[in-house]
């Protein structure tokens, strides 16, 4: 009898012990994963600490890109658009980063009180000069209806001079008294500068495409809304736009597009992702080309107005076209002009 209730304490015991360890592995479980929870939660917390802190760099350094670097001037031309300037002084000083890097020269014609007025309420966020000469420019008879190009000229040769030759800039940008500036127009002009530096062959960076929208208001112009997308040019990496780069992408690009015809453009049935080339074989070939596209067909010096390579790039219904020269062409013909 007493061997038996031993043996019934024993048993008893290992039961209790047993369930005793049961709970105690569930109570550590229970610990351990609160501890798992716990410690992927830090992990987490210092993955997007590292993550800001990378952003923060990536944003301070876009920044800095646009606060400091050389000064690049903002040349105004102005003449006696009153309202217009105030509308486009305003976007300039709303969306510059920095007074010093960006300062704002209006060089004014004309001599309209009004207008220089409304420069000058803006006090020391711009800086006014004024063309001295304003005579009237006797120009050929045949020229009269130019006039007023001429008086543009010598304005910009004035004001340029000015920039370069008395205020020692080597660089500046240049917009119009009625221009309505994106956001971005800044961060766009800091990141595309070393380019121009840079790169010998480059005369200038622009942010206009004559044939960006045709020339008609009703139809294009009156339904573009100002960009209001902020693009980080400063963080793209646009070495692809440097020559020795560019020219063999846009030569690729140009001869893989397919040749259409006219017809094909105007038609309206051409796919909408894809890109197309027109070929002309003459000047006067082109001219009638650009004339039935109400795109621009000027030429300076034989080069077409915002050709490169005798190539106009230009968008018809949504579609990207490229007006090319045949696979002959030799060159720009300084006698298209």
């Amino acid at each position: 009898m007493i061997q038996a209730r031993k043996h019934g304490d024993i048993g008893s015991q290992i039961s209790v012990l047993e369930s005793e360890i049961k709970d105690q592995s569930l109570f550590y479980n229970s610990i351990l994963d609160k501890l798992r929870t716990l410690k992927k939660h830090q992990e987490d917390v210092l993955q997007k600490k590292k993550s800001y802190h990378n952003e923060d760099e990536k944003s301070n350094k876009g920044s800095l890109l646009l606060t400091e670097g050389p000064v690049i001037p903002i040349l105004m031309i102005a003449c006696n658009r009153e309202p217009a300037i105030r509308r486009s002084l305003d976007l300039l000083i709303k969306h510059r980063p920095s007074k010093e890097r960006f300062p704002i020269i209006v060089s004014q014609d004309c001599g309209h009180q009004p207008t220089k007025q409304a420069i000058l309420s803006f006090g020391d966020q711009i800086n006014l000069i004024e063309q001295p000469d304003l005579r009237m420019i006797e120009v050929p008879l045949k020229e009269k209806k130019f006039r007023g190009y001429f008086l543009i000229a010598r304005h910009y040769k004035w004001a340029l001079d000015q920039i370069f030759n008395k205020f020692n800039y080597d660089v500046a940008i240049i917009v119009e008294d009625d221009l309505d500036i994106a956001p971005d127009f800044f961060e766009y002009f800091a990141a595309t500068y070393p380019l121009l530096k840079s790169d010998p062959t480059l005369y200038c960076i622009s942010a206009w495409n004559d044939n960006g929208n045709g020339l008609f208001y009703e139809k294009f112009l009156k339904y573009i809304h100002l960009n209001s997308k902020y693009t980080e040019f400063t963080k793209m990496d646009l070495s692809y736009l440097r020559k020795e780069n560019y020219d063999d992408r846009f030569d690729r690009e140009i001869q893989r597009s397919q040749v259409v015809s006219l017809t094909d453009v105007k038609s309206g049935r051409l796919v909408e992702t894809s890109s197309y080339r027109l070929i002309y074989h003459t000047k006067d070939n082109f001219k009638k080309i650009t004339k039935a596209l109400g795109i621009m067909d000027d030429f300076k010096a034989g080069v077409p107005r915002t050709g490169y390579h005798g190539v106009v790039s230009f968008f018809y219904n949504g579609r990207r076209i490229y007006l090319s020269p045949n696979v002959n062409w030799k060159g720009y013909d300084p006698s298209w002009s």
